[in-house]
């Protein structure tokens, strides 16, 4: 039997004394210990341990009499830096070492144990420390149960009338409050304990965002987590539910060990948001309607004032009576087309539901046609060439306002911007497939700089050749006309040898 001996300076303990405290520390788990280190060879040692240190780390004590590494190989790895950090600090001061840790044994698993020591430098250059070890794993349990509730309840406390959940990251056990079971339909006597509990009633749609916002908190991204998702109910209906959660513990590594949270119920908040956001996009969509009304009337009723006074001022100075006829044939069309716009507007104004839906099977061609029709006094003035391409049996769904606006912008644009060496050429044709319908307008003008003015194109009062008539509203009202429509508009231009747009409806063929 080892024979416990004191520090120099110290009494012996001898003869029955010697033997009661044997006897009592065979009779407990308390380990009394003297630990040694040599800091020239490294090794740390028990010259002396009760029999205390076969329950505490189920070795004996001449197994670790000359070299403790199989008792601290059993530290476990995410305790065993803090265990050696207090003991470099208890040699560096000479005070005394405590820490509470926990080792992992062979036949008991993980448990907890509670050390303490004083030192000594001794003359060789060796620390010894003499002091005592017990088992507290009964006690870190209770420990840790009733930090468990308390952060439980102060969670409950501050969040009243939502559902808490606790989540052991670790073992991916979750605490379920009975609040959050009837949030989505359930029993309090259900039992739940898992995260997928809820992770697999969360909808399809939800699922990257609420694991990307979980994720984000776990790397400190984020103070909090918070995440708004549908979770599927017991019924199998989905409802609206705000969840929020704090990592409150990581281990050594910084890994998240465990994370508590609230459920609450928002669903009716959403259904009243929801009506909200439709409500202010109808509101949007009657505004937008109004601007695109307003830009329709100031912008083509110009193309027909215009066209008026062309045919006119020719009509009166010629003397040609069959230019006369001719002209007053135009000016005929010309009333005859705006007469029909007129009540194209009229029904913009009078029909409240969106423009995508009043829409009719109109004929592309004839559209053009009418469009041509209306420009026909700039178009003879300028000795413009405009040919229309378009099938004659093409018919697409479109709104007769908007259609008819486009293709005039897209017409007058070809003939405003015509080159001054040679007559200008519009040539009109489409593409048609099954799944849309390419216009396209080709001209031999004077071309766009698309490297420098390509980003502003299509924006509202941007022009780009110094021309007193143009307002930079044509190609804007285009635009927003046909991305309302659902459409898109595209341009291929070379400066000085004309330009090419390209309009795609999409699915409107009739």
């Amino acid at each position: 039997m080892t024979v416990l001996k004191m520090m120099p300076g110290k009494r012996e303990i001898q003869g029955n004394e010697q033997m009661a405290i044997l006897h009592f520390l065979e009779q407990t788990n308390v380990l009394m210990y003297q630990f040694l280190y040599n800091p020239k060879t490294d090794i740390y040692s028990f010259p002396y341990s009760s029999p205390g240190i076969e329950q505490l780390y189920e070795v004996s004590p001449e197994e670790v009499l000359n070299d403790a590494s199989k008792a601290l190989n059993r530290i476990h790895r995410d305790d065993s830096d803090l265990v050696f950090s207090f003991m470099r600090e208890s040699m560096r001061t000479l005070d005394k070492w405590q820490a509470d840790y926990r080792v992992v044994l062979p036949s008991k698993g993980i448990r907890w144990i509670r050390g303490e020591g004083d030192p000594v430098l001794l003359r060789d250059g060796t620390f010894l420390w003499t002091g005592y070890m017990r088992d507290i794993t009964d006690r870190k349990r209770m420990e840790q149960e009733l930090e468990e509730n308390k952060q439980r309840l102060q969670f409950a406390l501050e969040g009243s009338r939502d559902g808490v959940w606790d989540w052991n990251v670790a073992t991916n056990k979750t605490f379920y409050s009975n609040e959050s079971k009837w949030m989505v339909g359930f029993e309090a006597s259900d039992s739940f304990d898992t995260a997928d509990f809820w992770n697999d009633r969360v909808h399809p749609v939800d699922l990257s965002t609420y694991y990307q916002d979980i994720q984000n908190h776990f790397e400190g991204k984020t103070p909090f987590y918070t995440n708004e998702h549908r979770i599927c109910c017991k019924d199998g209906n989905y409802k609206w539910i705000l969840d929020r959660g704090k990592v409150i513990s990581r281990n050594s590594q910084g890994e998240v060990t465990r994370v508590i949270g609230t459920h609450s119920d928002i669903d009716q908040q959403k259904k009243r948001e929801f009506e909200f956001e439709k409500t202010i996009g109808v509101i949007e969509s009657q505004n937008d309607r109004l601007t695109n009304f307003a830009h329709i009337v100031s912008h083509n009723l110009k193309s027909y004032a215009g066209n008026f006074q062309s045919l006119l001022t020719m009509s009166k100075e010629t003397e040609d009576a069959v230019e006369k006829a001719e002209y007053f044939n135009y000016l005929e069309d010309v009333s005859t087309g705006l007469t029909e716009t007129i009540g194209h507007l009229n029904e913009i104004v009078t029909v409240q539901t969106s423009i995508a839906d009043n829409v009719q099977s109109v004929n592309l061609h004839e559209f053009i046609n009418k469009a041509i029709q209306i420009l026909s006094g700039e178009i003879h003035q300028k000795r413009a060439i405009v040919e229309n391409s378009v099938p004659k049996s093409l018919n697409i769904l479109y709104n007769p306002a908007y259609l008819e606006s486009i293709l005039l912008n897209l017409i007058s644009n070809g003939l405003k911007y015509a080159h001054n060496d040679r007559s200008p050429i519009l040539k009109i044709e489409a593409i048609v497939n099954v799944e849309r319908v390419l216009l396209k307008f080709t001209d031999n003008g004077i071309g766009i700089d698309l490297e420098k003015f390509g980003s502003r194109l299509f924006g509202m009062y941007q022009t780009f050749h110094g021309n007193e008539d143009a307002k930079g509203i044509g190609l804007f009202l285009t635009k927003n006309q046909l991305t309302a429509m659902g459409d898109e508009i595209s341009v291929n231009s070379t400066l000085g040898e004309g330009s090419t747009f390209q309009i795609t409806f999409h699915k409107k063929r009739s």
